[in-house]
């Protein structure tokens, strides 16, 4: 799919989030409680977390291309169950990391290596889940956009277990201890991969052991993806890199 048909892709959604803000501002006691838990959700800085510095240094290595849209704000999700969830991106993202983290050592948030290793897995994971999104999205809009699923649980099984309505809540990643992977996530929910003007899909197949074990070997992350998923890929940002 090329970033010309995410684009249209990405403007249908628009339309429909903003007949959701519509709706939602119809009942204010609803739009209060949903703005109240996608703040507690999402609610660290950027600007302090252990994944600045790794972020700052990828960024250094690659080529990045700001966007002029922005991304959407949450997505429709089938989980394993057959329920549809509207999930915030990095919520979504932080989801899928929740086994990964377990092949890392203990207090891994403590090092760089480790923390560069969830970046590019969680940054190429979004990368792969956008394609899929465009792909189930295209050519549809309206009522019937809200009606169907953005991600699908087959479309999981390809870069990852599906997931469980309990794994996508927020009570599950505090249950897991999760503050450092969601960080990870809302880092990463702004940026995805781009080669020759298409989305990189492969790169959200590597896991985090095997982004670790090669950067571990002096591997640049620059080196990392375009031996993994080819050459010539660069970063796509919605913000200012």
């Amino acid at each position: 799919m090329t970033l010309d048909k995410l684009k249209n892709s990405l403007k249908i959604l628009f339309i429909y989030l903003g007949l959701t803000i519509v709706c939602l501002s119809l009942f204010p006691a609803a739009t209060v409680l949903l703005s109240h838990q996608l703040q507690e959700t999402l609610s660290s800085s950027q600007s302090d977390t252990a994944f600045s510095q790794p972020l700052d240094q990828l960024l250094r290595q690659m080529p990045v291309t700001v966007l002029t849209q922005s991304l959407p704000q949450g997505y429709r999700v089938e989980t394993a169950e057959g329920n549809i969830q509207f999930v915030p991106p990095a919520q979504l993202i932080a989801a899928f990391l929740l086994s990964e983290t377990e092949a890392l050592p203990e207090n891994w948030e403590q090092q760089p290596s480790a923390c560069m290793a969830i970046l590019m897995r969680a940054i190429g994971l979004h990368s792969a889940l956008l394609g899929m999104i465009g792909d189930q999205t295209e050519g549809i809009s309206g009522e019937k956009l809200n009606d169907i699923c953005w991600l699908t649980t087959d479309q999981y099984e390809k870069i990852a277990q599906p997931l469980q309505d309990s794994q996508l809540s927020r009570a599950e990643l505090e249950k897991n201890s999760a503050s450092a992977i969601v960080q990870a996530a809302e880092v990463a929910a702004g940026y995805f991969l781009s080669q020759n003007g298409r989305l990189v899909r492969e790169c959200g197949e590597i896991s985090v052991e095997e982004i670790w074990e090669r950067l571990i070997a002096q591997q640049t992350p620059k080196e990392i993806w375009e031996e993994l998923c080819g050459t010539g890929i660069q970063i796509e940002t919605v913000k200012n890199p």
